[in-house]
């Protein structure tokens, strides 16, 4: 067997490449640019699919057994303390900045429920969506580590299933938004997104059996160059999903966006754990490091009050934003998002 790394640098790069995807295609449009460029950043919330394989991953390393209650209850704590506290603080703000006091607006945004409702999905943290299908996967990680390990496709077909259901249902009983499309359902919640999570326990499964490493760096290359493969795919379809919403082409890009790039995003990841290449290398210099520590704060931050602050009032360059942002983002983790996680830690474990 291989000496099991504890923490995998490159892993943490790749997270800041995620991010920054995401924030690219969140500031479209960007005037005087080609159709080449906005078709390729349009495609950049491939970041978020990016994250998912990556939580996979990590969660599965890190936590694939549980030794009783009280090893979960740990592994809750540590979740919660690493992506509740500055998510909460950042909501508050965005929340009393717009003026908004409806309670359901609240409710749903602090209890993060508001990623099943599709008429506020977008409110308070606009991607803040993205943590109600992380928060499933980690309340759900202990079974679902049980059932994929019997078998996997079919744990997959059942969730997309009762995704489907949960839609019945809502249509039945006139549910306001909640799960209100088949659509909504794979584009935004766990169900639809639990594959590439799958994905990425798959390559920690597999990394933990290896007798050896992989000889030859084919994993990085094959999986970085299927990778830009599905991101291009995925662009070629902007046009229709975003400006005709195309119903054939919406689903087209959800599926390959929800099952064809975790996978090839998968053998990215193995090959940046197994392999010394150029792309593990730069992933894993201090730079990358810095900005990948700090890219949940930066992913947060991204758009809305910062954003439209920086953009409005100070100066409207976007690559000046992004940078500004990343500042910001940097010492948000330093000063606030990484004292409260030690801090919560140690009250609740201690």
């Amino acid at each position: 067997m291989i000496n099991l790394k504890k923490y995998f640098p490159a892993l943490t790069g790749l997270r800041a490449i995620a991010a920054y995807l995401v924030f690219f295609h969140h500031a479209l449009p960007y005037p005087n640019s080609s159709v080449f460029w906005h078709k390729m950043v349009f495609a950049g919330y491939t970041g978020v699919t990016l994250f998912f394989v990556l939580s996979g991953f990590l969660i599965t390393y890190q936590y694939n057994k549980f030794s009783g209650s009280t090893s979960y209850n740990t592994y809750l704590v540590k979740r919660f303390a690493r992506i509740y506290p500055l998510y909460f603080l950042w909501t508050l703000l965005i929340l009393l900045w717009q003026k908004d006091f409806e309670l359901l607006h609240w409710f749903l945004n602090i209890t993060l429920l508001k990623g099943f409702f599709d008429a506020y999905k977008f409110s308070g943290i606009g991607p803040g969506w993205s943590l109600t299908v992380e928060a499933c996967f980690y309340i759900l990680a202990p079974i679902l580590f049980i059932m994929f390990r019997r078998n996997g496709f079919v744990t997959i077909t059942m969730l997309i299933l009762t995704g489907s259901t949960l839609v019945v249902f809502a249509k039945a009983y006139y549910a306001t938004s909640f799960v209100d499309s088949l659509g909504f359902m794979l584009d935004f919640t766990f169900f639809g997104h639990c594959f590439e999570f799958y994905c990425g326990y798959l390559v920690a499964h597999y990394y933990r059996e290896l007798a050896t490493l992989p000889q030859k760096n084919y994993y990085t290359t094959a999986g970085f160059l299927l990778t830009l493969l599905g991101f291009g795919l995925i662009a070629w379809t902007s046009d229709q999903v975003w400006f005709v919403e195309n119903n054939k082409a919406i689903m087209y890009s959800i599926g390959i966006n929800n099952f064809c790039l975790p996978v090839v995003i998968g053998l990215l990841l193995f090959g940046l754990i197994t392999e010394n290449t150029i792309l593990s290398r730069l992933l894993s210099t201090n730079f990358f490091q810095i900005v990948g520590k700090s890219s949940y704060a930066f992913f947060l931050i991204h758009s809305g009050i910062a954003y439209e602050v920086f953009y409005f009032h100070l100066l409207p360059n976007k690559w000046i934003i992004f940078l500004a942002l990343n500042a910001l983002a940097i010492l948000l983790y330093y000063a606030v998002e990484r004292p409260l996680y030690f801090w919560i830690t140690k009250k609740a474990l201690t």
